[in-house]
C-alpha cells in the first residue's frame, strides 16, 4: 500500500504547488511593460501546464493501482468468507456429532 498511497501524497503535493506558483505569477511577473508581464504570465502558464499534465499522468496511474488493489482485496475477503464458513460448518457438525455420541453413550 506504501506505493499508491505515496503517489497520492506526491500528486496532492505536486498540485499543492502548482496553485502556490498559480498565485505568484502575477507578483513575480510585474513590469511597467505589458508585453513583458504577458510573456511572463504566458511562459509560467506554459510550464504549469506541463506540470498539470505530469500531476493528471500520476493521478491515473494511482487510479490503476487502487483498482487492482481493490479487486484483490475483495478476492482476498471473498476467500475468508468461504474460509469461515467451512470452518463454522465443520465446527458446528462436530458439535453435533459428539452431542451424539454422548447421547448414544448414556443410552448403551
Amino acid at each position: 500500500m506504501k506505493g499508491p498511497l505515496a503517489n497520492v501524497v506526491s500528486s496532492i503535493q505536486a498540485a499543492e504547488k502548482l496553485l502556490n506558483d498559480l498565485n505568484a505569477i502575477i507578483p513575480n511577473c510585474n513590469s511597467t511593460s505589458f508585453l513583458k508581464k504577458q510573456a511572463c504570465v504566458l511562459k509560467n502558464l506554459s510550464l504549469t501546464r506541463e506540470s498539470l499534465k505530469s500531476v493528471a499522468k500520476n493521478s491515473m496511474e494511482v487510479v490503476t493501482i487502487t483498482t487492482g488493489i481493490y479487486m484483490k482485496t475483495l478476492v482476498n475477503v471473498k476467500s475468508c468468507i468461504v474460509k469461515n464458513i467451512a470452518e463454522t460448518y465443520t465446527f458446528s457438525m462436530n458439535i453435533v456429532r459428539y452431542t451424539n455420541n454422548c447421547i448414544n453413550n448414556a443410552f448403551f
